[in-house]
């Protein structure tokens, strides 16, 4: 269906995008979850490798579920299902613990001590760029001009190419491939984000590709770098953000930089480090390295055993409610079959 790049990635077929973006029960780990916010993107399942924790116990825990210097809280953060909270972002582990009394520790990200684990080498043989495309949610809707797409993607050096495209799960399920497929670049998915095999996915795919691009900022920027992966900031002015049926966000189009970055210091940071990425670059620079394992948790002080303890005090605090989330998660699953 797509001709191969010259990495000999071919890029997924549309059955194969669509599969990956199902959400099943048997991808999602051994456990019930708890939280959301501590299972997806295989969080669950680097955490409990992180501190030796079983996998048919839940993570009475809630954590970050995205990467970024902006320290402005979230309603779940603010208010977490349970009282720690794990995060890597060090300024928004002090304003959780003094300004709203959360119980936060600053951590490591958990999926560095298992890249580091599983995929400590960096394929030489890399070539090309996977392009990651601006995903969308449950209340958020992206769209981009696809004519000046084409004619940022017309301007890539030579070496840069072939491109690639990384597509989410849930852009797949909104039946947005076949505006897409107009490009005509191989595409790919990691997959569902509940999938707990999401961080293997993600590390073999980037693993191919020598560089990376996007016209948006996400949590893959900081992965990609702590990777060694250079990333090609393109205008972000090509997409349009609209909200729908969102409890924290009016209807409408809205600038989501703006809310994210409300303060003025935050986004001159922000804007200071994306636009270092607008230019054509072979390598990882030392400061956006420095930057990345910065808000990567690297600068965390607790040790694996010290994180150990304070999860396995929750897990003896909560022990009792087990048997009744798997009671419930059986009778769900059950009602399901029935229809």
């Amino acid at each position: 269906m797509n001709k191969k790049s010259h990495n000999g990635l071919g890029g997924q077929s549309d059955h194969q995008l669509i599969e990956l973006s199902k959400n099943r029960r048997g991808r999602n780990g051994f456990s019930v979850w708890a939280t959301w916010e501590s299972e997806r993107t295989s969080f669950g399942k680097t955490f409990r490798k992180l501190i030796k924790y079983p996998r048919f116990l839940p993570l009475f825990f809630s954590s970050d579920h995205y990467v970024d210097m902006l320290t402005s809280y979230r309603e779940n953060e603010a208010n977490p299902s349970y009282p720690l909270y794990l995060t890597w972002n060090k300024e928004k582990c002090s304003k959780l613990r003094n300004d709203y009394g959360v119980d936060a520790i600053h951590v490591r990200h958990p999926w560095i001590s298992y890249r580091n684990r599983k995929f400590s080498v960096r394929n030489k043989e890399a070539n090309g760029t996977l392009l990651f495309w601006p995903h969308s949610s449950e209340h958020l809707i992206v769209q981009l001009d696809m004519e000046k797409v084409k004619q940022v993607l017309s301007g890539i050096p030579e070496r840069y190419k072939p491109i690639s495209i990384c597509i989410s799960a849930h852009d797949v399920k909104l039946g947005l491939l076949p505006n897409i497929r107009t490009l005509n670049y191989p595409i790919y998915t990691v997959g569902n984000v509940q999938d707990q095999r999401f961080v293997d996915r993600f590390y073999t795919l980037v693993n191919n590709f020598r560089f990376s691009a996007g016209f948006f900022p996400g949590s893959h920027i900081y992965y990609l770098h702590e990777f060694g992966i250079p990333y090609l900031a393109f205008d972000y002015s090509v997409v349009t953000m609209s909200s729908h049926g969102s409890t924290a966000i009016a209807d409408g189009v809205f600038d989501l930089l703006a809310k994210d970055y409300p303060e003025e210091h935050e986004r001159k940071i922000f804007d200071d480090w994306y636009a270092r990425m607008r230019e054509f670059s072979d390598e990882v620079s030392e400061d956006q390295m420095t930057f990345a394992l910065k808000q990567l948790g690297f600068d965390s002080d607790i040790s694996d055993i010290e994180l150990r303890k304070k999860v396995y005090k929750q897990l003896a605090k909560n022990f009792r409610s087990i048997p009744k989330m798997y009671f419930y998660t059986v009778l769900q699953i059950v009602r399901d079959k029935k229809g």
